[in-house]
């Protein structure tokens, strides 16, 4: 990789780095504040209320900005201040109001940091799945430190994202200026992005895939701490979830152009459906580990077609707003939602594990219905 590949690289590796800090210790900073499954999954589905609002927002502000890259960093300094905040709360309705406000900013940071990239990327010829391989490198790291951190104290792990949030402005600072294209005469606007049918149709599809995604990202840590309470075990479950990412990245742009957004797609969905039906009979934290390596083909198959699908598919001046449509279809938007309000109240009802079985039936019937819809286009095999 050149000098730039490098730079994007490491903000990757230092920003994913930030994600397991909260991501995998807010469930348990909540059921140890006494928050039952289903007031967690209310409270953590704030974020994707939140985000329906809040990324169209934050996109049609970038694409019509001086410079996302400013915009990027305020907002990553206002996560910090929230969550470092959130996490000195005991009182329940401060810790609605305090997540409610990490999550307006929170929202919009991946898909912004993706929408700086790609442009970089496509001026530069640059391959966004080895630098985004940076994300996947400094998640996993990071998932083994915050366990280490957490085994220690839990509080410890808050004010370690804030160190590296702090880290990851420094890095960004370093990184090429990227101006909005929007005008007064060409604004950005997310609805005119969804008269594309296509675009319609995978979004819909991404969003049934990440209903049960979603359900993962906020309930594994409780799964897991069923099975062991050991917290650096659990960092080494999202080690491997994160590390198996990496030979998919590495020849990303290949296998996109090789199988299809269709074939790959499907491919990602068989793989996710045998997790979740597996994982609800499994009672060995081991083997619970070793599913996660069956993450390296779903969660990031289905992020990379779809940022390269919308990519390809809209002019620039609405490059944020696209990727905020992404984001919108995926955990952090409607999905997020249902996956955790109505997995949280199932996971009180039912359990955990049953949710997941029902998360691999679901799955099923999602791959009959993209054998008939889906649309068989090679519009994204071109990309990053």
């Amino acid at each position: 990789m050149n000098k730039l590949s490098i730079k994007f690289f490491t903000y990757y590796f230092v920003y994913f780095g930030s994600l397991p800090m909260f991501t995998l210790f807010i469930p348990i900073f909540l059921k140890n504040k006494g928050f039952t499954q289903t007031k967690i999954g209310i409270l953590l589905s704030l974020a994707q209320i939140i985000g329906i609002g809040a990324m169209p927002f934050w996109a049609n502000i970038t694409d019509k900005s001086k410079s996302k890259n400013n915009v990027l960093k305020g907002i990553l300094i206002c996560s910090a201040i929230a969550m470092f905040t959130f996490s000195k709360m005991d009182n329940e309705y401060f810790l609605y109001i305090l997540y409610g406000l990490f999550a307006f900013f929170n929202c919009a940071l991946i898909f912004l940091g993706d929408t700086i990239t790609l442009e970089v990327a496509d001026k530069n010829n640059l391959d966004y799945g080895k630098i985004r391989i940076g994300g996947t490198l400094g998640f996993s790291v990071f998932a083994i430190v915050a366990g280490k951190i957490a085994s220690i104290k839990l509080d410890y792990v808050f004010i370690a994202y804030v160190i590296v949030i702090i880290l990851s402005i420094g890095v960004l600072s370093t990184l090429p200026k990227v101006e909005g294209h929007g005008t007064k005469k060409n604004k950005g606007n997310v609805g005119l992005l969804l008269k594309n049918k296509s675009i319609r149709i995978v979004l819909f599809f991404n969003a049934m895939i990440f209903i049960t995604i979603a359900f993962y990202n906020s309930f594994f840590s409780i799964y897991f701490n069923e099975l062991t309470g050991d917290s650096l075990l659990m960092g080494v479950a999202f080690f491997m979830a994160a590390f198996t990412e990496m030979p998919f990245l590495l020849k990303s742009k290949y296998i996109l152009k090789k199988m299809g957004p269709y074939k790959l797609m499907m491919s990602g969905l068989v793989v996710t459906c045998v997790r979740w039906i597996i994982m609800s009979f499994n009672y060995n934290p081991y083997m619970a580990i070793l599913l996660q390596c069956l993450h390296g083909w779903g969660f990031i198959v289905f992020t990379y077609v779809m940022i390269n699908y919308v990519y390809n598919n809209v002019p620039k001046e609405l490059r944020a707003s696209g990727q905020s449509l992404v984001s919108l279809s995926g955990a952090a938007g409607v999905s997020g939602i249902i996956g955790n309000q109505l997995g949280g109240y199932l996971s009180d009802v039912f359990g955990v594990r049953n949710v997941f079985l029902g998360n691999g039936i679901f799955l099923l019937g999602v791959i009959i219905l993209m054998m008939c819809f889906y649309p068989r286009d090679k519009a994204c095999e071109d990309g990053m």
